[in-house]
């Protein structure tokens, strides 16, 4: 909670309640670029209140609400779903083919990482070995990239470690990987 990014600062938890105070369905949003993309995760309805609806009235809601804020309709707000389309269609998200990039950590040497097509990249340990690093988005016609901020990055790994502790998991020495001309950045959530 203290962090720069943290609950309160740029994540927010929304609650869907009944006029009981039962609380119905949930999910965290959080800024990826600055009232321009948007985040939804966390999306978590009680097993006695799933199948009436909650999830997508809550995602619906919050829309609305991201609209209103930005008194236009956000570039994009983005979730990514394990547990399948169908719910999320239902609340107006639209499924958009993604591509994998496959590196296997567990697999890299001290310093460098293969990717699935063989391609020999240098791992990155700590986030401050990237440089010349900039938020933002990049939108070419129906396609997208986004660049979240180094705060935003740090955030994630914090709680990734913290996720990776509480369950005895235990968490990723690698954070990512690095060619001449790009990086590719991730975290378990």
């Amino acid at each position: 909670r203290s962090h720069s990014w943290g609950y309160g600062k740029s994540v927010e938890t929304w609650l869907l309640k009944n006029d009981q105070g039962d609380i119905l369905s949930s999910c965290e949003t959080y800024p990826i670029v600055a009232d321009q993309v948007w985040g939804v995760g966390s999306v978590f309805t009680e097993p006695k209140w799933r199948g009436m609806g909650f999830a997508t009235q809550l995602l619906r809601e919050l829309n609305a609400l991201l609209t209103a804020f930005r008194q236009s309709r956000p570039s994009a707000v983005i979730l990514f779903s394990e547990v399948g389309e169908r719910i999320y269609e239902r609340a107006g998200f639209r499924a958009v083919e993604s591509n994998e990039w496959v590196i296997d950590v567990d697999q890299c040497s001290p310093g460098l990482c293969l990717d699935h097509t063989g391609m020999k990249l240098e791992y990155i340990s700590d986030l401050s070995e990237i440089s010349g690093y900039s938020q933002g988005l990049v939108i070419d016609q129906d396609r997208f990239w986004i660049h979240p901020s180094l705060a935003q990055l740090r955030w994630h790994h914090l709680r990734e470690s913290i996720y990776g502790d509480f369950f005895n998991q235990g968490v990723s020495s690698v954070y990512g990987v690095k060619s001449s001309r790009s990086y590719l950045v991730w975290n378990i959530v």
